[in-house]
C-alpha cells in the first residue's frame, strides 16, 4: 500500500487501511448485483467483513466514506496519469477528461450519490438485502 493510503479509514470498520489485517476486495454492492468488477464499486476490506456483508447491499450510513475513499483512490488516479483504471470513472460519470479533473469532492459525491442512490433503490425492488450493517 502506498504510503498516502495510509491515513485513510476502511468504509466499515473504524480502522485505517493499513490496520486491516487480511485483506480482501470487496465490492460495495454486491457483484452479484452489478455483475462487474469495476473500480469504481470496489474497496479494501478485512476478508471477515467480505464474508459478513455476503450479498446484502450496505447501510446508507456507509455511503459517504465509501465514497470518500473512492474520491481519494480516483485522485490518485489522476495525479499519476493512470488513465486505463480512469475510464470506469469516466464512463459512470458520462464526462470528458477534462470534467473529471475538474471535479471536486463534493462534485463527486454527487455523481456518486446520482448513481447509487436510484440503484439501491433498484435492488431493493430486485429483492436484494438492503441495510447490512456491522455488528
Amino acid at each position: 500500500m502506498r504510503a498516502s493510503f495510509n491515513r485513510l479509514n476502511s468504509v466499515f470498520e473504524n480502522k485505517l487501511l493499513s490496520e486491516l489485517n487480511k485483506i480482501s476486495i470487496d465490492h460495495f454492492f454486491p457483484w452479484s448485483f452489478v455483475t462487474h468488477d469495476l473500480i469504481w464499486n470496489l474497496h479494501p476490506v478485512s476478508k471477515n467483513i467480505n464474508s459478513s456483508k455476503n450479498n446484502i447491499l450496505p447501510g446508507k450510513k456507509y455511503f459517504t466514506k465509501f465514497y470518500s475513499l473512492q474520491f481519494s483512490f480516483f485522485k490518485h488516479l489522476l495525479n499519476n496519469s493512470l488513465r486505463k483504471p480512469l475510464e470506469s470513472y469516466y464512463n459512470l460519470f458520462k464526462c470528458s477528461n477534462d470534467e473529471l479533473k475538474n471535479l471536486s469532492h463534493e462534485g463527486f459525491v454527487k455523481k456518486m450519490n446520482d448513481f447509487y442512490l436510484p440503484q439501491l433503490e433498484l435492488a431493493k425492488n430486485m429483492g436484494f438485502g438492503i441495510g447490512w450493517n456491522l455488528g
